[in-house]
């Protein structure tokens, strides 16, 4: 099975669950963070073995799907980034990504998973 779930705080959505069901066979991660960066955070929360290829790639989010703690933990990282004194360039970005409704989904950011899987194909 390959996997593919939705990054909060680097926990792969529900990534725990189906690997106790299922032979998980690679993941793939979707979040805020650039296609194919956090990696080593990612797979140290998780506790995903480094056998299992993991790729990330960047998304979006839809506040309007954002429910309970969730939406309640979004909003109190947006509130403490916009009132932290001497802001990064990545703090700005990241407070863009979480202002925003934009959407990064797109065919390009699976090229490594695609590439990946085709030679998956050919074994």
């Amino acid at each position: 099975m390959i996997y593919l779930g939705w990054l909060f705080a680097n926990n792969i959505k529900g990534y725990k669950k189906a690997a106790k069901t299922y032979r998980v066979e690679a993941v793939c991660a979707v979040g805020l963070c650039d296609t194919g960066t956090a990696l080593e955070q990612v797979r140290k929360t998780n506790c995903l073995p480094e056998t299992i290829p993991l790729f990330t790639m960047q998304g979006g989010m839809d506040h309007s799907k954002l429910r309970g703690v969730n939406r309640f933990m979004i909003k109190m990282l947006t509130k403490s980034i916009e009132t932290k004194q001497n802001r990064t360039k990545e703090d700005e970005r990241m407070l863009y990504l979480l202002k925003s409704e934009t959407n990064y989904v797109s065919e390009e950011h699976t090229t490594q998973f695609m590439e990946w899987y085709q030679k998956q194909k050919g074994k």
